[in-house]
């Protein structure tokens, strides 16, 4: 039997050792859990013509840090890593997300929306605008939080409201013609926009094989993000082929009087 002098205090030291124990065996997570913190991120589009609808996408990014004096830090880790994410996503054109916009190191990106960014910006903008054959528009980034979320301007001394990155601005998205529209319903002009013009050179391969119907290759060339022009010729008069061909081209370039083709010059 232990004397009641030696048992109280043996008894502490049980718990104690207990205790760290179970720290020890739990590692830091329950540690870093209390240090989680967050930055709100909003992508606004908008048309840049009136009266048309955008798009908001709205989400947050978490980073986790071993100590609350390091807050601001992970919050700025944050705001840094979403703004090269974005950029990037737009630039690249991805049909999947880069690395920038997955989990890294201890910052949580579940709840970026975007898994093909500008296919899935254009795909929304043009279902909200279903009347439009193109709409230009301007994409931006605000970052809103707490500080470090934020950026602090000097000169005025204050945080401001929400940090702001301009991802594109006044870009042209081409939207699809409905299928089944028909040509009124897409837009097409009534009559060729460069009657018996051939546009020589600065072609996107490859040639498109199209009924007789110019019609058809001024859709192709609204519906082509690089296009800027198009050469739309006749039956029996492209090497190698009896059907009509249509070319699409980065740009106009010379105007060649020529009976064999139509042609056009993208808005």
């Amino acid at each position: 039997m232990l004397q009641s002098k030696w048992k109280e205090p043996l008894l502490r030291s049980i718990s104690l050792g207990v205790a760290v124990g179970l720290l020890a065996v739990s590692g830091a997570k329950p540690v870093l859990a209390q240090h989680e913190r967050s930055c709100h991120i909003v992508v606004e589009v908008n048309p840049t013509d009136a009266g048309l609808a955008g798009k908001i996408y709205s989400f947050r990014i978490l980073n986790t840090v071993d100590r609350r004096s390091q807050a601001n830090d992970g919050r700025r880790a944050i705001r840094q890593r979403v703004t090269s994410c974005l950029q990037t996503h737009w630039n690249d054109r991805n049909t999947n997300r880069p690395s920038l916009c997955q989990d890294a190191d201890r910052i949580n990106m579940s709840q970026y929306p975007f898994e093909s960014m500008f296919e899935e910006i254009r795909q929304d903008i043009c279902g909200a605008n279903r009347d439009q054959l193109r709409v230009n528009v301007d994409v931006e980034l605000f970052i809103r939080g707490e500080r470090g979320c934020l950026e602090r301007d000097e000169e005025r001394g204050v945080v401001d409201p929400a940090a702001y990155v301009v991802i594109a601005s006044n870009f042209r998205l081409n939207c699809p013609i409905p299928e089944g529209g028909g040509w009124e319903m897409g837009g097409a002009p009534a009559t060729p926009p460069l009657p018996n013009i051939r546009l020589p050179g600065r072609d996107i391969p490859p040639p498109r094989e199209v009924s007789n119907d110019w019609k058809e290759c001024w859709r192709l060339c609204e519906a082509t993000d690089e296009c800027g022009a198009w050469t739309f010729r006749a039956p029996g008069t492209w090497p190698g082929t009896a059907s009509a061909v249509c070319l699409l081209k980065t740009g106009a370039g010379v105007h060649v009087p020529d009976a064999c083709c139509q042609s056009g010059i993208k808005e």
